[in-house]
């Protein structure tokens, strides 16, 4: 197995999140383990992870993942939206109308 420790291009290292007129920050990217594997080899992460490249189909690739029920797997994008939301939910605000004291308006 050939494994090559790269630091992910500049592309990614230039992608900001700023706001029009604020200057950007750059996205730290750690470095990335790049790893060739074939169609039923496996790659072990830790003693209780195993990922296994099930099929290579034109440009995708089927992973099958073997981890503790415990281990929360996401694809990224579905994680990504999953922060979103969760942080628009802290962002909410959760007062009850008429929290003042006044009785509501029954008008």
């Amino acid at each position: 197995m050939t494994g090559v420790w790269r630091v992910r291009g500049a592309q990614d290292a230039a992608r900001t999140d700023a706001p029009a007129g604020r200057t950007p920050v750059p996205h730290y990217t750690p470095p990335m383990l790049t790893i060739s594997r074939r169609e039923g080899e496996r790659i072990l992460i830790g003693d209780d992870i195993v990922v296994e490249i099930v099929e290579v189909s034109g440009g995708s690739v089927r992973l099958g993942i073997t981890a503790p029920k415990e281990q929360r797997i996401y694809r990224e994008e579905l994680w990504e939206q999953i922060k979103q939301e969760n942080e628009a939910a802290a962002r909410a605000d959760f007062s009850t109308p008429g929290a003042s004291g006044a009785p509501p308006d029954q008008g």
